[in-house]
């Protein structure tokens, strides 16, 4: 047994949508009666009164009115609105069977089918300024499947609740009281801002007083800068003049209000009077226009923002602009419910029965995480010995997983950076010590006394000094050297240690001394770079 949006059961015989239209747009709906003209309190009241019994007629007019004359008002509205149009929607399977997801799949694929989805979702959340919203669905068969080729939105004009609890549709043939809507034809939604029914819900309802009052500060504004924002013009005549001198000079004082030209003569003249004693008025009319602003934005955003922030002041801007997070939520979550329900719902039964698995309508609400502070956290957790594993960060932060075959980029090498001081370099070979305490896989690279081990390169150059009869050949340059002074002398009296050296030993030393300094280089890039890799390998 299944129930529309209104409580009301629906027919087991009710096995397919209706593909009649039953609004049409008539050339009667481009004319309004214009309620807001010569707005009163009293006659807002009447109008509201109007509204409680079932008639909204009045009502809806007067909101489009207030968002077509209010720039403010309009402004707020909007944005409470495209802050949940805005946002990435998904179909959600409702289970894990095959089933679940195909059904998800197929009312995926049907909605993304439809033109201008998202103009349809502001037309939903019209109802956050108006109370309700109704969406008519243009149903059709296509491949065998009943699917949604249109949602139409109805002016709220069109409905009324005279003599009944639900809504009923003003048609062309029956335009009052009208007819009911039909089962799985409506997207009806109802934005419940406070308890209460439907006609009474419109954020513009509680705007609507701070609407008249802030009308009339603009008006009296307007009148004192109609009356005071000009000097006054004061003629005056002799008492010798006569009428048709009166009637000239009259002329050309009010002349002189339009066009600022007029032709007197000499015996008239035209004093300018300013007003200035009045001019503190102004802030009077601003401070009530201020106010009132600031009151429709708490009402529609949650706070006044938009209308106290100040240019320029760092974060206003940003605030001024934002919806509050939890009735960002809250609108998102009553639009999924009402389209899960409405629109979701038939379009699956349709096309695999009542028992059919109805998915979930899902508006990405969340705000975005600070990826940045994510990376913190983790590498936090990391100093402080916690494992993770490789393929757990990636999908954290959407990272791809490296292939065998890729060639990877690597922290820039130790031996690039700019050359520690004395101070520095103990402080590193005590963290280099304890880190290789706590990880058992860098102790092949790290001495007892925190300095890198010895390796390949440290052999060859003790065998080359074994072999090699260093004393020999050397003997006289270390000979010079102890009998030198300064470097200077040394390098002035190289000369006279070169008689007693043979050319060709000393070459083939030098030449094996370049080559195990070159291999000595290399090992301690290769090698560690290896080794950084083989820490990670092993360690994770």
């Amino acid at each position: 047994m299944f129930y529309d949006q209104f409580g009301r059961e629906i027919p087991s015989s009710v096995t397919k949508p209706d593909e009649r239209t039953v609004t049409s747009v008539e050339i009667r709906d481009r004319y309004n009666e214009y309620p807001s003209r010569r707005l009163t309190p009293q006659k807002l009241t009447s109008i509201f009164t109007e509204a409680d019994q079932g008639s909204v007629w009045r009502q809806a007019e007067l909101f489009e009115e207030m968002l077509e004359k209010d720039l403010h008002l309009f402004s707020v509205i909007g944005t409470r609105i495209s802050a949940v149009s805005k946002l990435k929607w998904e179909i959600l399977p409702s289970g894990d069977d095959d089933k679940a997801r195909e059904a998800a799949d197929f009312a995926k694929d049907a909605i993304n089918g439809l033109e201008n989805f998202k103009d349809n979702l502001k037309d939903v959340l019209d109802a956050v300024g108006k109370g309700f919203s109704a969406l008519e669905i243009m149903w059709e068969l296509r491949g065998g499947s009943h699917l949604p080729v249109k949602l139409q939105w109805a002016e709220q004009k069109k409905f009324n609740w005279i003599n009944a609890i639900y809504p009923k549709v003003r048609t062309p043939e029956n335009q009052w009281p009208g007819v009911e809507l039909e089962p799985w034809k409506w997207v009806f939604h109802v934005h419940k801002t406070s308890s209460g029914w439907g006609p009474r819900q419109g954020l513009l309802r509680r705007c609507a007083w701070a609407y008249i009052f802030r009308n009339y500060a603009v008006k009296d504004w307007v009148g004192f800068a109609e009356l005071f924002g000009q000097p006054l013009r004061v003629g005056k005549y002799d008492a010798s003049a006569t009428q048709a001198d009166k009637d000239a000079l009259l002329r050309a004082v009010r002349e002189l209000g339009s066009d600022a030209a007029a032709i007197i003569s000499k015996a008239t003249d035209i004093t300018f009077v300013e007003a200035q004693a009045r001019v503190s008025g102004k802030s009077i009319y601003e401070s009530l226009m201020d106010f009132f602003s600031a009151e429709m934005s708490k009402g529609v955003l949650g706070h006044s923002s938009a209308a106290d922030s100040t240019p320029g002041k760092l974060g206003n801007e940003q605030q001024a602009d934002d919806v509050r997070q939890d009735i960002v939520e809250d609108d998102a979550e009553q639009v999924m419910t009402t389209l899960r329900r409405d629109l979701i719902r038939p379009l699956v039964i349709f096309k695999y029965g009542p028992a059919a698995a109805i998915p979930f309508f899902k508006l990405k609400y969340e705000p975005e995480e600070d990826k940045q502070a994510e990376a913190d956290l983790w590498g936090t957790h990391i100093k402080n010995g916690f494992k993770f594993s490789r393929d757990a960060y990636a999908q954290k932060f959407n990272l791809p997983v490296p292939k065998e075959t890729d060639v990877l980029l690597n922290p820039v090498n130790a031996s690039s950076q700019p050359a520690e001081t004395d101070d520095t370099s103990i402080i590193n070979k005590f963290n280099l010590r304890k880190s290789a305490d706590k990880i058992p896989c860098c102790s092949a690279f790290i001495g007892k006394d925190g300095l890198p081990a010895p390796d390949a390169t440290d052999d060859l150059t003790k065998n080359l000094l074994d072999k090699t009869d260093m004393a020999g050949q050397l003997g006289a340059i270390t000979d010079l050297l102890n009998e030198c002074k300064t470097l200077e002398e040394f390098r002035d009296r190289m000369g006279e240690a070169l008689p007693g050296m043979d050319p060709v030993s000393v070459g083939n030393i030098m030449a094996q001394a370049m080559l195990v300094a070159q291999l000595k280089g290399m090992a301690d890039v290769i090698p560690a770079h290896l080794g950084a890799r083989r820490d990670v390998e092993e360690c994770k």
